[in-house]
């Protein structure tokens, strides 16, 4: 079996747990047609309903009407696109509606298969581990070669778990995946952060760029693409430097490249992200959330150093 067969198999099996009577939907830029006929082929083979629609231009915000269609009419789904639908009406409405789907964007399929060939079962198990840690947690300290030295609050947060296992109706998340996260105590946040890995807008980071923190928002940006980073939080406006998020990295199967989607989720690294926190239960509603991916850090939670999963 060649990787994008195995990817097929996986991702109908483990990820989402098909059976036979069941119908998948595959919406897609249009540049992964290996992957698309493979799960076509597979999905014929088991009984399993199949329906493909390709998008020749992507809208700002909804997906077209047909293809909402085929969401509500499916059992689960894979959104391959180069702009985000996950947080969009369309398929909100399909997953309340007991359909399930995976997302991504910006994503080769060379990439896509690669990230479905993890073992998901594997990486939902530490997850689950790492999640808890988070959960019992107070005070975070993160530290780094680099110079990062930050200090935040989680008490009042819960641990999360993406795990890239969509077996329950109603689940939407991210495919590749792999990270334990939770949200950050609001006005909690002083030191320094200084990102080595990639940032969303920037790509990866060849030259750090160290933001300063005071209260839980961004009070200073220097080094490396710094104008363009402010740039960035100047056009979403103030509330996007407030610290929204904590992440653990907990995918073996990349390195940095700077696709924030899959850089967020290697193993080893860690991501902090300001801005839009309501995932995470916060109030934060902005139109931004940026995922800060820092290489080879320290994570210590109520002062215990935690063992990061390995690259």
């Amino acid at each position: 079996m060649n990787d994008t067969s195995q990817a097929a198999t996986n991702l109908l099996d483990i990820n989402f747990g098909l059976h036979a009577g069941d119908s998948f939907v595959m919406i897609s830029d249009g540049g992964k047609p290996a992957l698309a006929a493979a799960l076509r082929d597979l999905c014929q083979e088991r009984g399993i309903g199949f329906s493909e629609f390709v998008l020749q231009e992507e809208p700002d915000y909804e997906l077209p009407a047909e293809a909402v269609r085929l969401l509500y009419g499916a059992t689960a789904g894979l959104i391959s696109t180069r702009r985000s639908y996950t947080h969009t009406d369309g398929v909100r409405g399909a997953a309340k509606a007991g359909a399930r789907f995976a997302t991504n964007s910006r994503v080769s399929e060379e990439q896509l298969v690669g990230g479905l060939l993890g073992d998901y079962r594997e990486i939902a198990r530490i997850g689950a581990r790492y999640a808890a840690r988070l959960e019992a947690a107070a005070e975070v300290r993160i530290t780094s070669t680099a110079g990062t030295d930050l200090t935040f609050g989680i008490s009042q947060q819960a641990g999360m778990c993406e795990t890239g296992l969509y077996t329950t109706p109603g689940l939407v998340g991210n495919l590749p995946a792999g990270e334990a996260a939770c949200g950050i105590d609001d006005g909690t946040g002083n030191g320094t952060l200084v990102v080595d890995g990639s940032y969303p807008g920037l790509g990866q980071v060849d030259e750090p760029i160290s933001l300063s923190f005071k209260d839980g928002a961004i009070e200073h940006v220097s080094g490396g693409r710094a104008s363009e980073l402010l740039a960035l939080l100047e056009a979403a406006g103030p509330q996007s430097r407030y610290l929204a998020e904590l992440g653990i990295g907990l995918n073996p199967n990349f390195v940095i490249q700077g696709n924030t989607l899959l850089d967020e989720k290697i193993a080893g690294t860690i991501h902090i992200a300001t801005g839009n926190d309501v995932t995470f239960g916060g109030s934060n509603n902005v139109a931004y959330h940026a995922d800060a991916v820092i290489r080879s850090p320290r994570l210590f939670l109520d002062g215990e150093e935690v063992e990061l999963p390995v690259v």
